[in-house]
């Protein structure tokens, strides 16, 4: 049986050690985008893997979240500076906060069925919630869906 918490605690591990490195890693100086490095490729692993793994309450998680018709191939981490702007700008807006140079990781994904991206996972390796990381999900309009973690 699958143990949602080992997954988390495995997600967090895998950020939180690798996110001294990865906050160094930019796409451009003044650019809010994080990667790539360890912490994006490990992420993409991860991500490609809660998608396609055949668990009930996995599967109950994807549906929440709305990852369920996304391709795992499409999961990929987006260094385009206007969405990272978007995504840090959406986690300020959910935390009710104006920080202004939120450096993030940005990971697209899409349907198999085309039309673009469908979902963003953003990852802010600063933002710790007592042992763990939050994994925000937004749509495509950086629109709230969800968490990965709490």
């Amino acid at each position: 049986m699958f143990d949602k918490r080992r997954l988390v605690i495995v997600l967090t591990s895998v950020l939180v050690t690798a996110g001294a490195r990865g906050a160094t890693a930019q796409r451009g100086r003044n650019s809010q985008c994080l990667g790539p490095d360890s912490v994006a490729t490990n992420f993409i692993g991860y991500a490609r893997q809660l998608i396609v793994m055949p668990d009930t309450h996995v599967d109950t998680l994807r549906r929440n979240l709305g990852l369920n018709a996304i391709d795992t191939s499409t999961v990929n981490l987006v260094t385009t500076k206007h969405i990272c702007a978007s995504a840090a700008s959406a986690i300020d807006r959910r935390l009710h906060v104006r920080t202004g140079g939120r450096k993030v990781y940005v990971f697209g994904a899409a349907p198999a069925t085309g039309g673009g991206v469908q979902r963003y996972f953003v990852v802010d390796t600063t933002l710790v919630f007592g042992p763990l990381l939050r994994v925000w999900v937004f749509n495509s309009a950086f629109q709230f869906v969800g968490t990965l973690s709490r």
